[in-house]
């Protein structure tokens, strides 16, 4: 009888630590994103599932993105003050900006010829520097642009890569002046550039 108590005993601490038998703790995925009247903005993490790709912000980095329902491709970060959170668009004189689109201008064509078309569709500034370099382990194209005014003197930097179809493409828009603290925080940005998997259907970042 003894022997069978302490069997009893022994079960039921084993069936008390049981998984089964535990409270499951169900923990969210953290957010990383908050949405104003105009734009959605991410802090620590930009995550874009449907073009299979993230970036890690560095501290107090905001990246400035689209409200849905429309499309999610890719953010921009203001320059100099990278905590900016009011309103930035594309006709600052100063940003960083990440994109990821299905290649709309040569489906299956070579990188260097899309990283032209790039080049031409972005600014079609004068071409000052090019070479290959990677982006996440991925072949990727640099190109350096310039382009004079009476009124300005605009640099932009350019890294264009290619995966299944996906151009993902990050760039500076700055001028000569800023030149060399803007690339600062382009080359922080370009070092969090991470993939993902490609979604096999909806996904939620």
């Amino acid at each position: 009888m003894k022997h069978c108590a302490v069997e009893f005993v022994i079960l039921s601490i084993l069936a008390a630590l049981s998984p089964s038998c535990r409270p499951q703790s169900h923990i969210q995925p953290q957010k990383h994103w908050t949405e104003t009247d105009s734009e959605t903005l991410w802090t620590t993490r930009y995550g874009n599932c449907d073009y299979g790709y993230y970036v890690l912000l560095g501290p107090g980095v905001v990246a400035h993105d689209t409200l849905p329902p429309s499309p999610n491709h890719g953010f921009l970060i203001a320059l100099p003050e990278v905590t900016r959170t009011s309103f930035i668009s594309s006709d600052e004189d100063r940003y960083i900006w990440a994109d990821a689109s299905y290649d709309a201008f040569d489906p299956g064509g070579s990188l260097e010829a899309i990283t032209a078309e790039e080049v031409k569709f972005e600014n079609g500034g004068q071409v000052i520097e090019e070479r290959l370099t990677t982006l996440a382990g991925l072949r990727a194209h640099f190109v350096k642009t310039q382009s004079s005014s009476a009124t300005s003197n605009s640099m932009d930097e350019m890294i264009v890569s290619l995966r299944s179809d996906i151009v993902y493409t990050i760039g500076l828009h700055t001028n000569a002046a800023h030149l060399l603290e803007d690339e600062k925080q382009f080359k922080s940005t370009v070092d969090g550039f991470r993939l993902s998997k490609l979604p096999a259907g909806e996904c939620t970042n």
